[in-house]
């Protein structure tokens, strides 16, 4: 038996939007692909009225030190973009995930997960 004292609740982190940026968290890494679950839903993303193909900003923090910034594409899978390029993508979770095409996106940026990988991100008016 287990006591109820012997429980401890995490910290979680919503994802939300502000100016234009949505914020959230890398909650799972897929590991035998490397690409990066979050917690932003793809209703929230939607938000920001984002078409295939478009270009996203995606900035990762680890605690407040800014560990990527890139504009890549919101594309179906990851066959829409060139091999080894970057792409954002709506997960089997209906969240939004970040991977490399036929490359580990974790292990190439060195990105982990939990409450303290920030992942933000808005519709860049780059192509």
């Amino acid at each position: 038996e287990v006591s109820t004292d012997s429980i401890v609740k995490l910290p979680v982190m919503e994802a939300y939007i502000e100016n234009d940026w949505i914020t959230g968290t890398i909650d799972i890494l897929d590991i035998r692909f490397g690409n990066l679950w979050t917690n932003i839903s793809r209703k929230l993303f939607k938000s920001l009225d984002v078409q295939y193909g478009d270009p996203v900003e995606v900035v990762i923090k680890h605690e407040d030190t800014k560990v990527y910034q890139q504009t890549m594409a919101f594309g179906r899978s990851f066959a829409d973009m060139p091999v080894g390029k970057p792409v954002v993508y709506i997960n089997s979770l209906d969240r939004l995930g970040i991977a490399l095409n036929q490359g580990s996106f974790a292990k190439t940026h060195h990105i982990g997960t939990g409450i303290h990988w920030q992942i933000s991100l808005q519709k860049s008016i780059q192509r």
